[in-house]
């Protein structure tokens, strides 16, 4: 009788990654050790049955769809920061092996935030910046027939003076890192900041007599430049006039 030890190694894994400036895929390779011998007995061929699992991870932790059913995974969405990928893998007998890569990262994404994104004219308009991965800036703030441009990474509070109208701002920024067709972009547009249209309600008579109705003259509007009032008594005498802007 003879009685024999059969050993098989650690599976085999290895990882790979492509990628553009809005793509990317990960590349995994596994495989089992096979171990074939041959009977004594009637020399034939035996395969020793060997399955194996795996899974794919990152750190920092990110969203890779279908880790353990893709071998070949796109990460959506895309790293925004330098991340290890990492592909573990098993076999039927429970040896594992695992593979990693780092990639470091020439994504670029497009954001920022406005306040206010309504009011009145002159309404000013502060912006913050909050792109990643970006060295390059070009702002747009588009008003009627007109557009201003600025590629200041955060620029001066825009003001917009015309009432009733709705403006888009568009900021376009770009990586430092290049790939052989040039810089990678990304874009992001605001829809929209809106100028309350041109409002007064001003009354055509009031009482001060103090019995508590009409006893006040009292003036709102939105969207106004200046204005101009003249108050005449009933005689057509005037007795009191005043200029104001920017009121409410």
């Amino acid at each position: 009788a003879f009685v024999a030890w059969v050993f098989i190694d650690e599976p085999f894994d290895s990882v790979a990654i492509y990628y553009k400036c809005n793509y990317l895929r990960l590349k995994g390779f596994a495989y089992p050790d096979t171990f074939k011998y041959y009977d004594l007995d009637d020399n034939t061929r035996i395969i020793l049955e060997n399955g194996i699992d795996f899974s794919w991870s990152s750190y920092p932790e990110s969203t890779i769809p279908y880790p353990t059913l893709e071998i070949n995974p796109e990460p959506y969405p895309l790293p925004y920061e330098d991340i290890w990928y990492y592909l573990s893998v098993s076999d039927n007998f429970d040896c594992r092996n695992k593979a990693s890569l780092f990639y470091e990262t020439i994504h670029v994404k497009a954001d920022f935030e406005a306040d206010p994104t309504s009011g009145e004219a002159p309404l000013e308009v502060e912006f913050t910046n909050k792109s990643i991965n970006a060295v390059k800036f070009e702002w747009t703030f588009e008003e009627e027939d007109t557009a201003a441009i600025s590629i200041l990474e955060d620029p001066e509070p825009y003001t917009y003076y015309i009432p009733g109208d709705r403006y888009e701002v568009i900021l376009v920024a770009k990586s430092e890192k290049k790939l052989l067709g040039g810089d990678c972009v990304d874009t992001f547009k605001l829809q929209y900041i809106v100028v309350e249209p041109s409002s007064l309600d001003i009354p055509n008579v009031f009482t001060p007599n103090e019995d508590s109705y009409n006893d006040r003259f009292i003036v709102s509007g939105k969207s106004l430049r200046s204005l101009y009032v003249q108050i005449f008594n009933r005689t057509g005498k005037k007795i009191y006039e005043f200029s104001r802007s920017r009121f409410t």
